[in-house]
């Protein structure tokens, strides 16, 4: 398991690449949370904040520094599975067993989401 800030693939994948060499991974799940703390801010406020922490960094370098908030659970899901499909690191069998789900921090409900799409490799 592979855990991640706001859940996002993308901060964990060298990492994944890295086990999937030593040990050989079959399936990557996708699991993100309601309430996940980073949708309840902004990259905008993230880079304010350091700002205002860090004020001797140049401005563009904070800018500069990617934070995945997420706006809509459901498509954070989707852009993680669709990440992984894009890209041609991973090999065909994993793509093909990778999958993603909500859970509801509430109830424990486990709701798989669905409608992903690959498109070209990168």
């Amino acid at each position: 398991m592979l855990r991640a800030n706001g859940g996002r693939i993308e901060t964990v994948f060298n990492d994944m690449l890295a086990v999937d060499h030593f040990f050989g991974v079959t399936d990557i799940v996708i699991l993100h949370h309601t309430d996940c703390g980073f949708s309840h801010m902004t990259q905008s406020n993230i880079h304010a904040d350091l700002q205002r922490r860090f004020p001797e960094a140049v401005p563009a370098y904070i800018d500069s520094l990617p934070f995945r908030t997420i706006d809509n659970l459901e498509q954070s899901v989707r852009d993680d599975i669709q990440f992984i499909h894009n890209l041609v690191l991973v090999k065909k069998e994993l793509k093909d067993r990778t999958v993603g789900f909500i859970v509801d921090i509430n109830t424990g409900q486990l709701t798989q989401v669905r409608g992903i799409v690959a498109d070209a490799p990168q």
